[in-house]
């Protein structure tokens, strides 16, 4: 991934994913609500799937730009957050064990290097796994230290709305395509990553990555 050095650069390469995907979000929301029978019915099927994605797209592009940020920062690893911390161990330890020998390297890490320059994981571990579910987002948003919490209203959207959805779509199953559903799905789309666009922004110009 490019560095990105500076809260200018952030923001532009939020802007920049954000833009694109709200061009496509918006052209396929047109061919939804202006289609006719069957014609509409594809558009709302294929506009699930596809809003789907830029949503479970711009959360993992938008946390890894931030993170991006943060390894740009060049803090020790007593100045992170714990989360980031966190994030690092797991990276360490990945395959569990009751052999205390395997955490060595971690617990020396936390202890010895508290004052060397931290060196995070790169950017591309952040992952939805191709199935973002509200506790992997929930997941997501802890790796970097943002408040899962203003989304806990949101948690019946992304499992009971737009991922059953998408997934009996994906996976051939036939369900009559309704077009409020889809509307509902747009712009709840449209608000989350509104909100986590900000809500980075707001975490980056706070420096809220430190302890």
């Amino acid at each position: 991934m490019t560095p990105v050095r500076t809260l200018v650069e952030l923001e532009d390469a939020l802007q920049l994913d954000a833009s694109w995907r709200r061009k496509e979000l918006a052209s396929l929301y047109l061919s939804a609500i202006g289609g006719k029978g069957e014609a509409q019915s594809r558009a709302i099927r294929s506009g699930i799937a596809l809003t789907y994605a830029h949503l479970e797209g711009f959360v993992r592009q938008s946390v890894r730009v931030y993170l991006a940020f943060v390894r740009g920062r060049n803090l020790r690893y007593e100045e992170l957050a714990h989360c980031f911390l966190s994030l690092k161990v797991s990276r360490m330890v990945s395959h569990g064990t009751t052999k205390a020998s395997y955490y060595h390297g971690a617990v020396r890490m936390l202890i010895e290097d508290a004052k060397e320059i931290a060196i995070l994981p790169e950017p591309e571990v952040i992952s939805a796994h191709s199935n973002l579910s509200f506790s992997r987002f929930v997941e997501i948003l802890y790796c970097v230290n943002l408040d899962a919490s203003r989304f806990s209203l949101r948690e019946h959207f992304f499992d009971d709305v737009i991922l059953a959805r998408r997934n009996a779509i994906v996976h051939g199953e036939f369900r009559k395509p309704v077009l409020s559903d889809y509307i509902e799905i747009h712009n709840g789309v449209l608000d989350i990553t509104d909100r986590l666009e900000q809500m980075i922004v707001d975490a980056a110009s706070n420096a809220k990555y430190k302890r």
